[in-house]
């Protein structure tokens, strides 16, 4: 029996792809990092294979674990080459200085996409040295071809200084968008914005992760593609005035019906997305929450409350749910516990 999986609907993947279609002429380049945003990247992109121009992971072991023919763009700069020799001819590696295209081999045919940093300072090739290390591939690297240049837009919802960006991003390029085949610095957020779309218009690709999963765009139409479900495991009463849970955090006031179900903190249950605002946001969001508590836990559409959660389980007040259920557990696919399991469906929307 199931008691606890993750839903992903292809057909809702599909629709959010070809509605990208509907707005752009540019190649999509899917971005199935962090095995696909957790809803894993086996089956992810076994289904989009050919819905897609190219794939883009972070690291050789991702891009290693896609059995498709597509090109695969590996995001993250290349500095350990342990896995260059099994390297499949799709795959594209990233370089942002010389001291990483300085470990590449001059027997090592491959494609590599340069990226530039324009103001984020992770990564990326300084813009007064791109020039000279693409002159430096090209005169010294015979064994290697430059399929793209791109760049990161790091605060997409500061718009002026995203133009910004974007523009300072094209006087970089320009000197290259009929040399190099791949120009690209649109993430989901910025090709939903039409302002930014259009400012971008000398590039080619986009890179869409958040959109074709759902996580942004439901105002434009995207579709979420994803649903944590669950079902109860044991139901028992418990009195009035009894406390539940650890450190007595739960008292009862009257007699209730109790339900156990499959999960908990291992499955970083109740996890947020968004940290790391200050800590002004984060009081007034603990306040906010205090007020009006997150909705963790749903069934057909109504709050259902959690009194106890633990290591491994929830439990919930079923006074008014019926024990055969399905319960809907809202969670992020990027931080719930990869090793849940996972069911794929075709809904036929």
């Amino acid at each position: 029996m199931k008691d606890f999986w993750c839903e992903i609907n292809l057909d809702k993947l599909e629709y959010n792809v070809n509605l990208i279609k509907k707005n752009t002429c540019k190649k999509i380049i899917a971005v199935v990092k962090g095995n696909a945003y957790g809803l894993g990247i086996e089956e992810i992109t076994r289904f989009l294979s050919d819905k897609v121009e190219t794939f883009a992971v972070s690291t050789m072991e991702e891009a290693l674990k896609i059995q498709s023919n597509k090109d695969i763009i590996i995001l993250t700069p290349l500095y350990n080459f342990k896995y260059i020799n099994e390297m499949k001819k799709n795959i594209i590696i990233t370089i942002d200085s010389e001291e990483c295209l300085h470990k590449i081999s001059k027997d090592t045919k491959c494609r590599i996409q340069i990226y530039v940093n324009t103001g984020m300072n992770r990564f990326g090739v300084q813009p007064n040295k791109l020039y000279d290390l693409i002159q430096e591939i090209k005169s010294q690297y015979k064994n290697i071809i430059i399929d793209g240049i791109y760049t990161h837009l790091h605060n997409d919802k500061d718009i002026k200084y995203t133009l910004k960006q974007i523009d300072y991003f094209k006087s970089i390029t320009l000197p290259f968008i009929n040399d190099i085949p791949n120009i690209h610095c649109l993430n989901s957020n910025a090709f939903l914005n039409h302002d930014l779309y259009k400012a971008a218009d000398f590039t080619n690709c986009i890179r869409v992760g958040n959109l074709i999963y759902g996580y942004s765009g439901k105002n434009s139409g995207y579709k979420k593609i994803f649903n944590y479900y669950a079902q109860i495991i044991r139901t028992y009463k418990v009195s009035k005035n009894q406390y539940i849970g650890y450190n007595n955090t739960f008292k009862t006031n009257k007699d209730i019906k109790v339900s156990l179900l499959n999960f908990g903190y291992i499955d970083n249950f109740g996890c947020s997305k968004n940290s790391g605002n200050g800590l002004i946001y984060n009081l007034l969001k603990k306040i906010f929450h205090y007020f009006r508590p997150p909705i963790l836990i749903s069934n057909k559409g109504e709050t259902v409350h959690s009194i106890g959660k633990f290591m491994n389980n929830v439990l919930i007040n079923s006074d008014n749910i019926s024990e055969d259920s399905i319960l809907t557990v809202h969670m992020s696919s990027i931080l719930a516990d990869s090793s849940i399991k996972k069911e794929y469906v075709i809904s036929n929307l």
